[in-house]
């Protein structure tokens, strides 16, 4: 489950798969970036991995907003049924490296009625730095599911990812 959404709005997501380009793998991880399916311009740059178990995706995005590049963390679950109403509310997340204590973090939960994906951004101060140099991740989405995912190749389809938005920065 390669999920290919990206959020412009914490309440809306877009399909975005005629504009993927340059997918690349890094061990448990890929790298790619986002352009607009019609112009071809840059959109965003992700680097993603997947505990196919659970059906859940741990997405970096890294879009290009006032010529910065500004990483969010994503948490998305596939549900077994379609959901039965919007939701846009608040939620919790605790992720666990390696064997690490667990830290509990803030999210955004948003869900559209009739859809099979739950999205969490993390809202805390969480970064992407904050998974180098680790082996694994545990997710425990409250409410919505567990996923464990691994961080072999994290540092290089992260790095890729960053790089590709920084290449449309504009001096």
């Amino acid at each position: 489950m390669l999920l290919i959404t990206f959020f412009f709005l914490p309440a809306y997501a877009v399909d975005l798969e005629g504009g993927v380009r340059d997918i690349q793998r890094h061990q448990q991880w890929r790298s790619m970036e986002f352009r607009n399916p019609q112009f071809g311009f840059f959109l965003a740059a992700r680097a993603s991995t997947e505990d196919k178990d659970k059906s859940a995706n741990l997405n970096i995005t890294i879009p290009l907003d006032n010529n910065q590049c500004k990483e969010t963390i994503e948490l998305v679950f596939k549900l077994t049924t379609p959901a039965k109403e919007d939701i846009d509310q608040d939620g919790l997340v605790e992720f666990q490296l390696d064997e690490r204590p667990p830290k509990l973090l803030s999210s955004k939960v948003v869900m559209a009625n009739g859809d099979y994906f739950v999205f969490m951004r993390i809202n805390e101060s969480f970064r992407p730095l904050n998974l180098s140099g680790h082996r694994s991740m545990l997710a425990n989405a409250r409410g919505w599911g567990v996923a464990e995912f691994s961080l072999l190749g994290f540092d290089e389809a992260w790095g890729k990812a960053r790089n590709s938005c920084n290449a449309f920065v504009a001096p």
